[in-house]
């Protein structure tokens, strides 16, 4: 399944790229001088192209299902990455997302809800923290409580993020100058919360894929705003995170063994002996007669 789970991933890059392309030409030429929106045809492009791949993505987190796999439910079957690069690359990814959390908190000054800012900027250092924690724990296989707060966090952090992201664009008459990021930080939410989902014995791997694929999708696209450095990384690091976890869904399904059917095999036909030749003789002559 690892053929199927690079497959998802850059699926959710590529459109990514191109939804990021179409937001980035919509900020250059559907705005005017005094920073709002205008008629423009790249409106109805970004809106088509976010539906159509929201759709697409629905019913790409339901093929697997249809062609019969099957997801764990424990979190080391459900989550545990197989190469020795998964603790690696789960570092990484953290290591952005707190270095992000730190350039937020040192340019919060400089944004609307500045106090708001610098909790957000506190929740992301231990979002950073928790998310290679939580890897090594399904690497390891600890269903503890411990790992249901490491799993946690995340989504406090984007909850407060939604509402920070609210009140800063709470008398902001133009929507499209805040959409994409309030689409982006409301799909990784509940990306994150179906990914907890796996520590507390909650496990809805479709709705968890769909929502990861989606949430990585929308914040790559979100990295086309103008908006702070500190924001851009913590996004950056959201999709790693996101397409990661949806990495591991996809790499350990597994095909139930009811739904292998073997061929029966056809049962073979007892040899005539020669006892059994008059028999067959008499049986022939009365069906003649017949």
């Amino acid at each position: 399944m690892r053929k199927n789970a690079l497959t998802i991933c850059c699926f959710a890059c590529a459109a990514g790229a191109i939804g990021a392309f179409c937001r980035w030409l919509q900020n250059q030429l559907a705005f005017d001088g005094t920073g709002l929106s205008k008629q423009s045809p790249l409106n109805l492009v970004v809106a088509l192209v976010l539906i159509g791949t929201a759709v697409w993505m629905y019913f790409l987190a339901g093929k697997f299902k249809k062609a019969g796999f099957a997801a764990h439910t424990g979190l080391k079957e459900a989550l545990g990455g197989s190469t020795r690069f998964c603790l690696p690359a789960a570092w990484v990814i953290g290591a952005l997302m707190l270095f992000g959390g730190l350039v937020l908190f040192v340019t919060g000054e400089d944004e609307a809800s500045p106090m708001l800012v610098r909790i957000l900027a506190a929740l992301s250092l231990f979002g950073g923290v928790f998310f290679p924690l939580s890897a090594s724990a399904a690497v390891n296989g600890r269903e503890t409580g411990v790992t249901c707060l490491f799993m946690t966090v995340p989504v406090v952090q984007f909850c407060f993020w939604l509402i920070t992201c609210y009140k800063q664009n709470s008398t902001n008459p133009v929507l499209w100058v805040y959409a994409i990021e309030i689409l982006a930080i409301a799909a990784a939410l509940l990306g994150f919360y179906y990914m907890a989902g796996y520590a507390y014995g909650r496990v809805k791997p479709r709705s968890a894929l769909y929502f990861d694929m989606l949430g990585a999708f929308l914040c790559i696209v979100s990295l086309a705003d103008d908006g702070n450095f500190g924001e851009k990384l913590m996004f950056a690091s959201a999709a790693s995170m996101l397409l990661f976890w949806a990495w591991m869904i996809v790499e350990n399904l597994y095909m139930p063994e009811s739904a292998v059917q073997e061929p029966v095999p056809e049962p073979a036909e007892a040899p005539v002996s020669e006892h059994d030749i008059p028999s067959i003789i008499e049986e022939v002559k009365s069906e003649e007669k017949q």
